[in-house]
């Protein structure tokens, strides 16, 4: 929400006024970027145990799924630009 607000505020004020802008979100959202990483990540390692609970499938689709999406996005994308 805060990405989409920033976005339109962006794309209203323009390039000249961006500067009076950038402060407030570039800081905030950086720091509110960081305490969410870390929130999740003292989350994920309390329950790191209940890896061993869920099985190999749903850990293995979570490594292997994010590779191939990047591969087929590399492919659209050298189609998309073959194509032009």
């Amino acid at each position: 929400m805060i990405l989409a607000g920033a976005l339109v505020i962006g794309f209203i004020s323009g390039e000249e006024r961006v500067h009076v802008t950038e402060a407030f979100f570039l800081g905030s959202l950086q720091r509110h970027s960081v305490y969410i990483m870390l929130k999740m990540g003292l989350f994920a390692g309390k329950r790191l145990a209940e890896i061993k609970n869920v099985g190999t499938f749903p850990v293995s689709f979570g490594v292997i799924i994010p590779i191939v999406n990047g591969f087929l996005g590399v492919l659209v994308g050298k189609a998309a630009q073959d194509s032009l």
